[in-house]
This record gives C-alpha cells, structure tokens and sequence, in this order.
C-alpha cells in the first residue's frame, strides 16, 4: 500500500472513479490495471480523497492498494475495511 499528498492545482472532479465518502470526506474509488504497482500485482484500488480544508496545504490525498490473486474480493474488502478507520483531525 501507498500513500501520497499532494494535487497542486488537481480536484477530486478530476479523479477518476464511483464517489464515496472516506473518513467522512468526500473521495473517490477506482479499480486499475497493475501498471505502477512494484509487487507484482494483478490490479490496484486507488481512494483519491479530498481532505478538510485546510490540512497542511494538501488538496488530495491518494492511497493505493496493489492486490494479487486468486481472492481479489476478500483483499478489496480489507483494503476498504483499513480505508474505513481514516479519520482527519483538524491541524493545529
């Protein structure tokens, strides 16, 4: 799994994916192939999220989970399950 902050100038418009809400923000999910996954992966989940405004300067934050077979189902449900605990606390 990865995380990265950033997004300059990006908004979760232009995220692909269905919308959802992660830690109570509103986000996006989005199934790709393996391409920029190191671990020899069969496919990558991404959750593009906009964090509350404003938290340290980022405007999107994206967390990438890269998943192998056979039981996609059962990685996919622990990839939402651990996206399901995020919480943003306001910086101080």
């Amino acid at each position: 799994m990865s995380w990265w902050e950033g997004g300059i100038g990006a908004t979760l418009a232009d995220a692909a994916g269905r919308r959802t809400r992660i830690g109570g923000q509103p986000a996006r999910l989005s199934f790709r192939n393996h391409a920029g996954c190191p671990v020899g992966a069969d496919k990558a989940v991404v959750a593009t999220i906009q964090p509350p405004d404003p938290f340290a300067g980022v405007e999107l934050l994206w967390v990438t989970a890269c998943l192998r077979g056979p039981d996609f189902a059962a990685n996919e449900a622990a990839f939402g399950e651990m996206l399901s605990t995020l919480r943003f606390e306001p910086t101080q």
